[in-house]
């Protein structure tokens, strides 16, 4: 009975442009069994991070960011490459993304949307934190893969790569 055609398949495009090389990488079910999906979506010049979210029977979830689906990115200069690769939906059904942005270096990057999929204001600069890098971009790649969540803390792990001390 789950997806649109009842046939145990659903289908979530974004259509924006490019080649529509589309991707989720993440998933989590929330406290109302309703499924969310977050990855990566190319746009005509760039790639974004795509979130979805589908009721229990597969069906696009329309009380989420007014299609049960949305986008976002960084767009910190240059050809961005934005992809969520961390999804954790909180008790309070609020959703916290982690992941990294691709520009003028690699860029730790957490999202916390509200469980409409409004941007949650009080985190980050307007629901968006991006961890930089202090010795700037050009000092290496540093890369958000996993987040994890301890009462009020956010914790995220990844690697970072400084050229000057690569052979």
């Amino acid at each position: 009975a789950f997806g649109p055609a009842h046939d145990g398949w659903s289908h979530v495009a974004s259509d924006q442009g490019g080649t529509r090389w589309d991707a989720p990488y993440v998933a989590a079910i929330d406290a109302d069994g309703r499924i969310v999906l977050a990855g990566q979506i190319e746009t005509q010049t760039s790639y974004d991070i795509g979130i979805a979210r589908l009721l229990p029977d597969g069906a696009l979830d329309a009380t989420f960011g007014g299609n049960g689906r949305l986008q976002t990115g960084f767009d910190l200069g240059g050809h961005n490459w934005d992809t969520a690769h961390s999804l954790f939906v909180r008790p309070d059904r609020h959703i916290l993304l982690g992941g990294q942005t691709q520009s003028n270096g690699t860029v730790g990057i957490a999202v916390m949307l509200r469980p409409d999929g409004s941007f949650e204001h009080r985190f980050g600069d307007a629901g968006l934190f991006a961890l930089t890098d202090p010795d700037g971009p050009e000092s290496g790649v540093l890369s958000a893969q996993r987040m994890v969540l301890d009462g009020d803390y956010m914790y995220m792990t990844g690697s970072i790569i400084n050229p000057g001390v690569l052979p």
